[in-house]
C-alpha cells in the first residue's frame, strides 16, 4: 500500500524507544508543562497544532516541516491499522474475533447508533484493537492498552467530515 515504516533494528538497540521524534539531550524546549504552555500560547498567539510541531521540533533537533512530515506518515500508518482491521484479522491464540469488518455488512445499521461519525468512531477503535491483538503494525497513542481510542477517533473524523489530510495531522499533533 506504499506505507514504509523506518523502525530501528530493536535487537541491536534493546531498551531504546522507538519514538517518532527522538529527544535530543541537549535540546530546549519552550515549555514543559501544560500551564507553561497555555502562558506561552498568550503571547506567541500560533494555533496549537504549530505550538506542538515547534515544541517536538526543539525537542528533537529537526525542522518543524520534518515534524509535520513525521506526523503525517504516523497517520497514515494508523489508518493502514484501520483498513487492515476492517477486512478482518486473524490470530490464533486470541480470545475474541474479528468483529469490525461486521460494522460495515448490510443489516448492521439497525444494530447502530443514528451517528454516522459515532458508529465509524466505534468501527475504527475495534479494527485498531483487533490488529494490535493479530499482531499486526499499530501506533501505540497513547499507550499499547488504549492504542485504538485516538487513532480511530482521528482517521473517522476525517472520513466523514471529509477533511484534507493535513488537516487531519494537525489534529493529530
Amino acid at each position: 500500500n506504499g506505507i514504509s515504516i523506518n523502525i530501528p533494528k530493536l535487537s541491536e538497540e534493546l531498551g531504546v524507544p522507538v519514538l517518532p521524534i527522538a529527544a535530543n539531550p541537549g535540546s530546549s524546549v519552550p515549555f514543559s508543562t501544560a500551564a507553561e504552555l497555555l502562558a506561552y500560547a498568550q503571547e506567541d498567539q500560533r494555533e496549537m497544532w504549530q505550538l506542538a510541531a515547534l515544541y517536538e521540533s526543539q525537542r528533537g533537533s529537526i525542522s518543524q516541516e520534518e515534524v509535520f512530515q513525521r506526523m503525517k506518515e504516523i497517520l497514515r500508518i494508523m489508518k493502514n491499522s484501520v483498513e487492515q482491521g476492517v477486512q478482518g484479522t486473524e490470530y490464533a491464540d486470541r480470545i475474541l474475533g474479528p468483529q469490525a469488518y461486521r460494522m460495515d455488512h448490510p443489516g448492521a445499521n439497525a444494530m447502530l447508533l443514528p451517528s454516522e461519525l459515532l458508529n465509524r468512531v466505534i468501527r475504527n477503535i475495534t479494527a485498531i484493537m483487533e490488529v494490535k491483538s493479530s499482531m499486526g503494525v499499530i501506533v501505540a497513542a497513547p499507550t499499547a492498552g488504549s492504542c485504538g481510542c485516538l487513532p480511530g477517533t482521528l482517521t473517522a473524523v476525517g472520513d466523514v467530515l471529509g477533511l484534507e489530510e493535513d488537516t487531519v495531522v494537525k489534529g493529530l499533533l
